[in-house]
């Protein structure tokens, strides 16, 4: 982790026990890169700063439950997510979306969206029991077929898949409780 993960870290924390100082710190920091993200994706000075306005109010609002791994990450998918609903319910719809993004813009965007899914999935993770943990990273992250890890682990096969299904039953319920990983649940499921 970079300094400025950490120094975000921190001023998450911070914003988390209602420190005023912490939240005006990542406002300053993110409000003029947000809008310059924003406003390349609707085009619409006012939308933008209105989406904006809402993510630091909803930031505010909800400061003691937020999970926040990487905080840049996080906001540019909150606005990313509130600027999509803002389009899906624009009259100006069709001509918002053949609008199309560079594609070096698209890829940073979509790197940034999946740097904070796999921080949260990492933290996921880390609350499963230790079973099904080692399940969990032998299937998802080792690529095990489920009768290697049965086998490595000494444990039936049905017992491995019991665990996975657990283990992405809990996954989603852990990724709803983030608003922008319900909606790409929603879309990519």
């Amino acid at each position: 982790m970079n300094q400025n993960d950490q120094a975000d870290l921190d001023l998450v924390e911070r914003l988390k026990s209602g420190d005023t100082s912490a939240f005006r710190t990542i406002y300053s920091k993110y409000v003029d890169k947000l809008f310059l993200f924003g406003i390349h994706i609707i085009k619409e000075e006012e939308d933008c700063t209105d989406v904006i306005q809402d993510v630091f109010v909803w930031l505010w609002e909800n400061r003691e439950e937020l999970t926040i791994t990487h905080l840049k990450s996080y906001l540019y998918a909150a606005v990313k997510y509130k600027l999509t609903r803002k389009i899906l319910a624009s009259r100006r719809r069709d001509e918002i979306l053949h609008q199309r993004p560079l594609v070096a813009d698209v890829v940073e965007d979509e790197s940034l969206a999946l740097k904070e899914l796999q921080a949260v999935i990492r933290d996921f993770i880390r609350t499963l029991p230790p079973k099904a943990r080692e399940v969990f990273v032998l299937s998802r992250e080792n690529y095990l077929p489920h009768h290697d890890i049965a086998e490595q682990l000494g444990i039936s096969e049905n017992t491995v898949r019991n665990h996975l299904s657990v283990s992405l039953r809990k996954l989603r319920v852990y990724l709803s409780k983030n608003f922008y990983w319900t909606f790409f649940l929603f879309f990519f499921h």
